[in-house]
């Protein structure tokens, strides 16, 4: 049974801080997606371009990304520190960290982990959506054109996602490597970091841990996207049939109109 006892901790380790990041993740995304919304229609409004448009992607994403980021950094923070078993839970945590460092304890990182996140977020929405109308025009051999809405003969979001995940994640591990360098460094500023990286490894230093996080961006990616075209498609289905409802309540209620008033014409 000597093997027993580290086979459990292990087995109950790899779970450490799980908790933790579904507490945060569902309100980041909420966040994340509300913002991405309003940009998408604020800047279609404001500059007359196709809410497909690349850049309005671009913009929507990266600041959607901004905004989710003040929710999902103090749970990070306070998830790190629990699989460093600092801490028992992130409530302990929390109130911990309020106590010893104040508010600022919670945003420990938030410049770093806004310099891998942004362009990651930008990049993955914007070559996702440009993959997709790629998709779409090479199912239907249309020719490219941006202002036409994609056709339903697509390559599948799981697919389509997860490429746009390995892409970004491919793009934004030298910011990874950078953003871990600093959160494991007190102090120490970005271009220390760098030189800290390029001392130990070399420039092939700010590519390491780039199979398994490409693995783990394109899993993530491929699901939330799948996810993310049911969540449209099922809304879409629920206006059409709102849409199709009120319709018919109107036309009942001009039947009944009519109705009325050849009765009181007669």
């Amino acid at each position: 049974t000597h093997w027993r006892q580290p086979l459990a901790a292990l087995g109950k380790d790899i779970f450490l801080g799980l908790a933790e990041a579904i507490y945060t993740t569902i309100p980041a995304g909420l966040l994340f997606f509300a913002t991405d919304e309003a940009c998408k229609q604020l800047l279609t409004k404001v500059f007359n371009k196709d809410r497909r448009h690349p850049g309005v992607h671009l913009v929507s994403a990266a600041s959607a990304a901004l905004v989710s980021a003040t929710v999902r950094v103090p749970g990070d923070v306070l998830k790190h520190r629990v699989q460093a078993y600092m801490y028992n839970n992130m409530w302990q945590g929390a109130v911990r960290t309020l106590k010893q460092q104040g508010i600022k304890g919670l945003y420990c990182g938030f410049r770093v982990t806004l310099l891998r996140d942004v362009p990651e977020m930008a990049l993955q929405f914007t070559l996702y959506e440009a993959l997709s109308r790629a998709s779409s025009r090479w199912a239907v051999g249309q020719p490219s054109d941006a202002s036409q809405a994609p056709s339903p003969a697509r390559a599948h979001p799981l697919l389509l996602g997860g490429v746009a995940g390995a892409c970004a994640a491919v793009v934004t591990t030298p910011l990874d490597v950078l953003k871990t360098q600093l959160q494991c460094s007190h102090g120490c500023s970005l271009s220390g970091a760098l030189r800290t990286v390029l001392q130990a490894r070399g420039w092939p230093g700010l590519l390491a841990g780039l199979r398994p996080r490409v693995l783990q961006a394109s899993i993530q990616s491929a699901v939330f996207f799948t996810a993310f075209e049911a969540l449209k498609k099922g809304l879409a289905w629920q206006l059409a049939a709102e849409q199709q409802a009120g319709l018919q309540h109107d036309r009942e209620e001009r039947v009944q109109l009519c109705g009325q008033l050849e009765w009181e014409g007669c």
